[in-house]
């Protein structure tokens, strides 16, 4: 179990025990201006900052250095560049890259910033239509890997604070693309044998990760680029006192209206926590309500019962099995962004 399950198992066992004292604490969230506070506790940080083992590493520095890794981002007056995040692979020329969605495996070389970043609104920004989808604290990267798998018209983008689950998604990703050299703009595989045979692109071509707080990152993504925001089981953070680290908070759901496609965007929670699953209904009503009452419509719809799971959210991570096991069930939401 990565170092993160480990604390969202640890507060997950504290949700029951804490159950009242938790409802207390998210009762008092009316009137109040919700933000995030990403920093985190120094018991957390002891917890948390486990580092991957060797071979986890390996598997980030090889990955990184083929460009499936965005770099770590400190210029928030830049935003990124999605195109180029995933224009390296293609099997096109340039002239043509706006117009071809053709993947070839072959990377040429690391992210950098001063490829991938623009400044922010900057006139010459051309963000492409494409259906972008990030998953903020992914784990291991098992639903993450597997909708990269099953959608591979959609372009997806984890992001995970924790280095072992960052290495452990990093390493199974190199291992179904293999050594990136093999694969042609015809989206062909040529054996040492020069026999040649043709398959589909591999599926991490609609991939990348990010080696940071999904929260953050969604600071860097430009106005109306996604379709999708996926949130599966977070830290519930359950006690009382202990709210501000929860992700969703009301200064995140405004940060996810300016990234997010009106009328078309969605935001998907899953957790295994009740308290969690109520302060997030909370917070988003909330942000209904004000918004409403200064003469809005309603920006967020919620969509119930929650689209089927197989869409985005197909695997039983072994965290999720754990939690039925110990009897608690999953719990899904989905918002829809009107406007």
């Amino acid at each position: 179990m990565s170092s993160d399950e480990e604390i969202k198992q640890k507060n997950a066992e504290k949700n029951d025990e804490n159950t009242a004292s938790s409802h207390l604490d998210n009762d008092n969230i009316e009137g109040q201006h919700q933000r995030y506070n990403g920093r985190k506790p120094k018991w957390w940080k002891s917890l948390a900052g486990r580092r991957a083992t060797k071979g986890q590493r390996g598997a980030i520095s090889r990955m990184t250095e083929r460009g499936f890794v965005i770099p770590t981002l400190g210029k928030y007056q830049h935003e990124l560049d999605m195109l180029a995040i995933f224009r390296q692979f293609r099997g096109v020329s340039q002239a043509d890259d706006e117009d071809n969605d053709v993947f070839s495996g072959v990377s040429i070389g690391p992210l950098k910033e001063d490829r991938i970043l623009l400044p922010r609104k900057s006139l010459t920004n051309n963000q492409p239509s494409m259906d972008i989808c990030v998953e903020i604290g992914f784990g291991s990267g098992e639903n993450l890997l597997q909708n990269a798998r099953n959608f591979p018209g959609k372009y997806y983008i984890g992001c995970e604070i924790h280095q072992p689950g960052v290495g452990v998604a990093l390493g199974q990703m190199e291992k179904e693309l293999g050594n990136g050299d093999h694969y042609t703009t015809n989206n062909s595989f040529t054996k040492s044998n020069n026999i040649a045979r043709e398959i589909q692109p591999p599926f991490t071509n609609n991939l990348r990760i990010y080696r940071g707080d999904g929260v953050k990152f969604l600071n860097f993504i430009p106005d109306s680029s996604l379709v999708e925001i996926y949130l599966t089981f977070p830290d519930p953070w359950p006690n009382p006192g202990q709210s501000q680290w929860r992700v969703v908070q009301e200064d995140t759901v405004h940060l996810m209206e300016r990234v997010l496609k009106p009328g078309v965007g969605k935001f998907y929670l899953a957790t295994d926590s009740v308290c969690f699953n109520d302060w997030t209904h909370k917070i988003f009503k909330q942000v209904v309500y004000k918004h409403m009452n200064e003469g809005g419509e309603a920006k967020w719809l919620e969509e119930t019962p929650c689209l089927d799971r197989q869409s985005w959210l197909p695997i039983v991570s072994k965290y999720e099995e754990k939690g039925m096991k110990e009897g608690r069930s999953t719990l899904l939401q989905c918002w829809k962004y009107c406007r």
